[in-house]
């Protein structure tokens, strides 16, 4: 009997160990061991489980990230050299690891909704999803393109990412921008003929010459590109201003007005398509461009 009793206490310290320093032990396996433990001490000390879950059972359960192993992780990421690479394309995600990066110019788009937070918030959730769910489609339709680059959604807004090496990828991203603010006149349209509320949107562009890495947990499966320098963020931000306080929808950096905009005037763009304005520390080029072909479109279907 006092052999038996000694196993017994031994299995539950083995298990105790498992479930608090078990940090690479799958989750499922996990409770199954906490599940057990609760039953062997309850019998063991006579606690009902109630007992544990109130104390034993919470700390259990908030000591499943091993931070021994993560402090290790931390130190490895912070102290590994990083071989860097010049390319002009984004590289497939079967390329990158967690010790490479990639330099290359950038471009990036985003499209972000004016007002958003009071659509959002309408008490009308069929109308918020028809309209929601047809932007952001076609939206996504228009700058699809490459198949190395990235499209997102960040809530109410729609991104791209793309490689921009030379003038001619840097015009292909404004003219991307010029197919969206058209789009929103054919959006429009079916909007007024429900009785939907018009939407305004925010153009944002910018490119720059950036690092584009791979971080996330490693062997989770959870992990995506980061894209470290100004690209991203800037057209983000440009996106904030456009289709409000007297600013246009198309809001460019200085960079995408020098390399898409300068080297075509006189070529079938006017420089009275576009004004340069200031908020706070940003500078930036704005206008309200459509395509004529599909603005026209739009305007002589009365159908639609």
């Amino acid at each position: 009997m006092k052999l038996l009793w000694g196993y017994i206490w031994l299995l539950g310290i083995i298990l105790l160990f498992f479930v608090t320093y078990g940090g690479h032990i799958e989750l499922k396996i996990r409770r199954i061991f906490r599940h057990v433990s609760r039953t062997v001490y309850s019998y063991i000390f006579y606690f009902p489980k109630s007992y544990f879950d109130s104390v034993l059972y919470v700390t259990l359960i908030m000591t499943h990230y091993d931070y021994q192993a993560g402090s290790q992780r931390i130190y490895n990421f912070l102290n590994q050299k990083m071989d860097e690479e010049d390319r002009k394309k984004i590289p497939p995600e079967s390329q990158m690891t967690y010790s490479n990066g990639y330099s290359m110019w950038i471009g990036a788009i985003f499209v972000d909704i004016r007002r958003s937070t009071e659509l959002f918030a309408s008490k009308d959730r069929d109308m918020v999803t028809r309209i929601a769910r047809s932007f952001v489609s076609e939206v996504i339709q228009i700058l699809q393109s490459d198949p190395y680059s990235e499209i997102g959604i960040r809530g109410d807004c729609v991104y791209g990412i793309y490689s921009t090496p030379s003038q001619g990828s840097i015009y292909e991203l404004y003219e991307k921008a010029v197919y969206v603010n058209t789009l929103m006149e054919l959006l429009n349209r079916h909007y007024a003929k429900k009785k939907y509320p018009q939407l305004r949107v925010g153009i944002g562009l910018a490119v720059n010459d950036d690092l584009v890495v791979k971080a996330g947990s490693k062997g989770s499966g959870i992990n995506d590109r980061i894209w470290v320098g100004k690209a991203v963020p800037t057209a983000s931000n440009l996106s904030k201003y456009g289709s409000k306080n007297g600013i246009k929808p198309i809001v460019m950096s200085e960079t995408v007005y020098k390399n898409a905009i300068e080297p075509y005037l006189g070529k079938g763009i006017d420089s009275s398509w576009f004004s340069k304005a200031n908020q706070g520390k940003d500078s930036f080029y704005h206008g309200d461009v459509v395509n004529i072909k599909f603005n026209n479109w739009v305007k002589n279907n009365s159908g639609l």
